[in-house]
């Protein structure tokens, strides 16, 4: 039953692999807009995200730290503040993420949109991803669940709004 699993679109993916059938990745670019109300939803939307990504593939998912360049510049330049390549390796890192934005949306054909919110998205899927470590609960359609090894859910309890 895919109900009581938090991945399961993978999970459907895989068994549609394990039946020898072909798995296609659509040609359309697909925009995703959250357009949360609150920070607090939009947090646990991301936690949900981080959660799930986690539970499908752990490994991969904790050396993905390596992705968040502003962050680490961040903390590089907090634990070494006299050392001026600090500086030079943040404005780097910066430079670098906004130059992506750009040309990811250049490539897929969509709005500009804010160049300058890049750096400060990837300092809030930072705190994300460490986050995800941090428990096992993730917020769904008006109930906290547990995720649970292999990534199954258990319904704990209302979510109390």
């Amino acid at each position: 039953m895919l109900a009581d699993e938090l991945a399961d679109d993978y999970v459907l993916g895989e068994r549609v692999a394990a039946r020898g059938l072909q798995i296609v990745l659509s040609p359309n670019v697909v925009e995703t807009v959250v357009a949360e109300s609150s920070f607090r939803s939009l947090w646990w939307r991301e936690l949900r995200w981080a959660r799930t990504i986690r539970s499908i593939q752990p490994l991969g998912y904790a050396l993905s730290f390596v992705t968040y360049a502003v962050p680490l510049a961040l903390l590089h330049l907090l634990v070494s503040p006299f050392r001026p390549d600090g500086w030079v390796i943040l404005a780097a890192a910066v430079g670098l993420r906004v130059s992506a934005h750009h040309a990811a949306r250049r490539a897929f054909g969509v709005s500009a949109g804010r160049a300058w919110a890049a750096p400060v998205r990837d300092l809030l899927s930072f705190v994300v991803w460490a986050s995800s470590f941090c428990g096992r609960t993730v917020r769904w359609r008006g109930y906290e669940m547990v995720v649970e090894r292999g990534g199954r859910l258990r319904a704990e309890r209302p979510e109390a709004r």
